[in-house]
C-alpha cells in the first residue's frame, strides 16, 4: 500500500533478531512498560476486536451453527475498520485510508449469521425442485456487484448469491403494508 511505518510500539519483550530486522528498515522501536496493556495500541485493538466479535456472536441467530464462527471474521474485520478512525488521518475510517471509500450500494452489508433463503437459478435446480435453499448470511461478496456470501449447511460450503429472502430473528425488516402502498 506504500505505507511505511516509522515507529513500532511493542510489548516489553522483543528478540534481538526482531530488533535488528526493524532497525534495518530505519524504524524506531519503543517498548511499553511491563503489565501496562493500555499503552500498547495492539493490545487495545485486540481487546476491541474481541469485544466486537463477542457482540456479533451474541446477536447471531440462536440456530446459527457456532462451529462455523470463523466464516464471520471477514465481515467483522471489515466493519471494525469501517467504524474506527485511521490513526494517520482521523478524519477518515481506517478502511477508507487503506482502500478508499466503501461503496455500500455495490457491496451490501447485513447482520452476520442471519438466516436466509438463497434463490437457486433455474440452471442450478431441477424443474420441480424448490426455488431456494436455506442458509446463513456470513458477509459481503467483495468481488461481486450487489451480492452476498452465505453458508449453505446442506453442502457445507459458502456460496455467492444475488437474491435472498431474509429471516432476522430479533429485528424484523421493515416492510410496506397494503395500506402504505395505497
Amino acid at each position: 500500500f506504500g505505507i511505511q511505518p516509522k515507529l513500532h510500539i511493542m510489548d516489553n519483550k522483543i528478540s534481538e533478531d526482531m530488533k535488528q530486522a526493524i532497525n534495518e528498515e530505519n524504524v524506531t522501536i519503543q517498548l511499553v512498560p511491563p503489565n501496562v496493556h493500555r499503552r500498547n495500541a495492539a493490545e487495545r485493538a485486540i481487546r476491541i476486536c474481541k469485544n466486537q466479535f463477542i457482540a456479533t456472536l451474541a446477536t447471531a441467530d440462536p440456530r446459527f451453527p457456532l462451529r462455523e464462527w470463523h466464516r464471520l471474521i471477514p465481515q467483522a474485520q471489515l466493519t471494525l475498520n469501517l467504524l474506527r478512525a485511521s490513526r494517520l488521518n482521523p478524519s477518515v475510517s481506517a478502511h477508507a485510508y487503506l482502500f478508499g471509500n466503501f461503496n455500500f450500494n455495490a457491496t451490501p452489508l447485513a447482520p452476520p449469521a442471519t438466516r436466509i433463503l438463497a434463490h437457486e437459478k433455474p440452471q442450478q435446480r431441477g424443474t420441480w425442485d424448490p426455488h431456494g435453499v436455506e442458509g446463513w448470511y456470513v458477509g459481503p461478496a467483495m468481488e461481486h456487484y450487489r451480492c452476498i456470501t452465505c453458508f449453505i449447511p446442506e453442502t457445507g460450503k459458502e456460496r455467492v448469491v444475488d437474491t435472498v429472502k431474509w429471516f432476522p430473528h430479533i429485528i424484523p425488516i421493515p416492510a410496506a403494508s397494503t395500506n402504505d402502498c395505497l
